[in-house]
């Protein structure tokens, strides 16, 4: 009787040992993998760049996003469409911060889902911040910022197939026809269907038709702006003199900044009366067999102190201005203003440059303080007004002007294809 008890009791202790060993473990153990493996949602920001985006959030209830509005925040999945004449922008936030992981610039006829949007929960983790969107027509430009506090990882999902991002770069995705298309502008990515992969790097194109493999690489268009992200600061660019009205008031600078983490240009200006400045690219490229030329530009406009353009419409706090030969062999001039304060009034603040002898459409209402983009194809739209197409562009410039002012430049390119 004595036997079995001491056996018992001694059972009892390994056993309440064993325990406790495995308590000491697995308790580490199990924090260690909270530690390292726990995430919380991105802040996703939502801006109507032009028209109106819809937006669905994680319920089913969908909303409206103006291009007066500030923007919206979701915390989850949403759903974003846009119609014929919209484009928006998504914009990934680490939370409660205003440093930016990636955004996406959505256009117009889009069906883009965010189906995850995620970052560790605890900065001691080794784990990237986690995307995954879904594109069911339309197209997007997604930026990976360089810099960023940790590696991305991305999954764009299509009818198609899907690409996989790890690196920071810029990446066109568009689904038309029942076909993916990537356009790496900057980095690499991996176009996978019918479970083969392929790699496409910076300039370099893919294809995923419907029930295909990945076609590519492929050709793509050429940016004809030689450091049009600033990435080298203003190499490649001639800042030209500053034009200031009243001589006892100060000129402006022109600095490098970053957006986040994103290089630009910065132009400001602060003082009264008019003053002027540009930026400079020689190009000097024979287009006349270009089938597509496109001009993209991204930009924040922070601050402007004269309304629309001004009285005559030509102070713009940002133009870009393109100089051109056409197939007759006369000199042009195309530009576009963009404006952030004030309304278009007749015999006040003109909607167009009145002084201006140039190849012009209405100046462009931009958000205040927002990220805003700009995309037009430079043969479409000459033709629209008509004029004759370039044969040689000759140079590109980004005009400042106002009394006072603020702006960043985060991008241009001049994209063709022949």
């Amino acid at each position: 009787m004595n036997i079995s008890r001491e056996r018992l009791a001694w059972a009892i202790i390994l056993v309440g040992f064993a325990v406790f060993v495995l308590i000491l473990v697995s308790v580490p153990v199990a924090l260690n993998s909270v530690r390292l493996n726990a995430m919380r949602p991105l802040t996703i920001r939502v801006q109507a760049n032009q028209g109106t985006v819809a937006v669905d959030d994680e319920t089913g209830t969908r909303s409206a996003v103006f291009t007066d509005d500030v923007g919206r925040e979701y915390e989850a999945r949403v759903n974003l469409f846009t119609g014929t004449t919209d484009s928006g922008l998504v914009l990934f936030h680490l939370p409660n911060t205003d440093a930016l992981v990636a955004w996406a610039q959505v256009y117009s006829n889009s069906n883009l889902t965010v189906d995850a949007a995620a970052t560790p929960r605890f900065s001691s983790s080794g784990r990237p911040y986690r995307l995954i969107l879904r594109l069911e027509q339309g197209r997007f430009r997604l930026t990976v910022p360089d810099n960023v506090l940790r590696p991305l990882t991305l999954q764009v999902i299509t009818p198609q197939g899907e690409l996989l991002i790890n690196q920071p770069g810029q990446y066109a995705v568009e689904v038309v026809n029942v076909e993916t298309r990537l356009v790496v502008l900057k980095g690499a990515a991996a176009l996978i269907a019918q479970n083969q992969p392929l790699m496409i790097n910076q300039d370099e194109r893919g294809v995923i038709p419907l029930n295909q493999s990945p076609i590519g690489p492929l050709a793509t268009e050429r940016n004809l702006i030689q450091n049009g992200n600033f990435a080298q600061g203003l190499n490649h660019w001639v800042p030209l003199a500053w034009n200031i009205e009243l001589s006892d008031q100060p000129e402006g600078e022109i600095t490098s900044s970053r957006l986040s983490t994103e290089p630009a240009i910065r132009f400001f200006r602060l003082g009264t009366g008019h003053a002027d400045v540009a930026l400079r690219q020689l190009i000097d490229q024979d287009v006349a067999d270009f089938t597509t030329l496109r001009l993209e530009t991204t930009m924040i406009i922070h601050g402007q102190d004269v309304a629309v353009c001004g009285v005559r419409g030509s102070e713009c706090p940002l133009t870009i201005r393109l100089e051109y030969v056409d197939t007759n062999g006369q000199n042009q001039i195309w530009q576009q203003g963009f404006y952030a304060v004030g309304e278009i009034i007749p015999n006040q603040t003109p909607d167009i440059c009145v002084s201006c002898a140039v190849v012009q459409g209405p100046h462009q209402d931009v958000n205040l303080s927002q990220l805003a983009f700009y995309e037009i194809d430079m043969l479409t739209e000459l033709a629209r007004q008509g004029y004759l197409p370039p044969a040689r562009i000759r140079s590109l410039s980004l005009i400042a002007a106002g009394h006072s002012f603020e702006v960043e430049v985060v991008n241009v390119g001049l994209l063709g294809r022949e």
